[in-house]
């Protein structure tokens, strides 16, 4: 199956297009057998027009680029029902030839060991609709630890990355 992403046009009129690539595993009831495996993917191509109509060459291929780490980002190991999807890219205008991805993920960490801290929730001081950590906690929004993603292209051909820190993590806020 493929999810969501972006496209980027290249030199020559190469098309990049990246996206996230997830396999399911089910049985025939369709219970899970094991966690789904998103990853983030690369297919390489190119679009020729003509009077004739439109064609298209290359996306034959599909290449991994990123599966979660555990560290910054949760794998289906920690969480059956974790998110790592919807990558977009973009060169840094302040430096470049600097290559970046943004995706969605969830904050690295197992779902049962999630707990939220008062710098989680956000409250300002007084709030009269303050929730205390203790009632979030029970509420089980320690299953809402989504994250925005991040990493940064090693090379030009933007076939290797590495992960970054996410830029924005929304624990026990949103997955």
């Amino acid at each position: 199956t493929q999810w969501s992403g972006s496209a980027r046009i290249m030199k020559g009129g190469e098309i990049k297009l990246f996206f996230t690539d997830v396999a399911f595993y089910r049985d025939a009831a369709g219970n899970n057998i094991k966690p789904y495996d998103p990853r983030i993917a690369l297919s390489v191509g190119k679009v020729h027009a003509s009077a004739k109509g439109v064609t298209f060459s290359g996306f034959n291929k599909v290449s991994d680029l990123l599966k979660a780490d555990g560290t910054y980002y949760q794998t289906g190991e920690q969480n059956e029902f974790f998110n790592f999807r919807d990558p977009f890219t973009f060169e840094d205008p302040a430096h470049p030839g600097e290559t970046y991805m943004v995706f969605e993920g969830n904050s690295g960490m197992p779902r049962e060991s999630a707990q939220c801290t008062a710098d989680d929730l956000g409250y300002r001081e007084g709030d009269p609709h303050a929730e205390t950590v203790e009632q979030v906690n029970a509420s089980g929004a320690t299953y809402q630890i989504g994250n925005i993603g991040l990493a940064k292209a090693k090379n030009d051909e933007l076939t290797e990355w590495e992960f970054l820190p996410p830029i924005l993590s929304a624990n026990c806020v949103t997955d």
